[in-house]
């Protein structure tokens, strides 16, 4: 936490992303950035009002893409953990998932919680808030 005045490298409600992410999708991956984003895994979460959202769940640990396989097991056999590599090649398949009809990521999925992000959101914070 900031001391009173210190002045922060970004804004306190900036969305900032530092490492490798990872997604789920059925290995072998096909080539074609079209296949593979239709092949990412999507999940559904259900709102406090009731709703339901479908999101891309994004692992900021490899260990906790793992663990999410484990924990839903049925029903997402077969896929597998990858990385972009690099926020611009991460940034493409985001773009194309958005042209897919794809309209938020949830980071880190827990069992009974996820955080959605819209993905214009961290592909601007992906491209330095631009």
């Amino acid at each position: 936490m900031a001391e009173e005045g210190e002045r922060l490298p970004f804004k306190e409600n900036e969305f900032i992303i530092t490492g490798n992410l990872w997604l789920l999708a059925p290995a072998p991956r096909p080539a074609d950035l079209t296949e593979l984003c239709e092949s990412v895994l999507l999940v559904d979460a259900i709102l406090a009002e009731g709703r339901k959202r479908s999101y891309v769940p994004v692992f900021t640990e490899l260990d906790l893409a793992y663990r999410f396989i484990e924990r839903h097991g049925e029903g997402i056999e077969g896929l597998e953990p990858f990385s972009c590599r690099s926020p611009e090649r991460f940034a493409g398949v985001l773009q194309k998932m958005l042209e897919l009809g794809c309209l938020y990521v949830g980071f880190d999925p827990e069992e009974t919680h996820v955080q959605l992000f819209p993905i214009t959101a961290v592909i601007a914070a992906l491209h330095g808030g631009e």
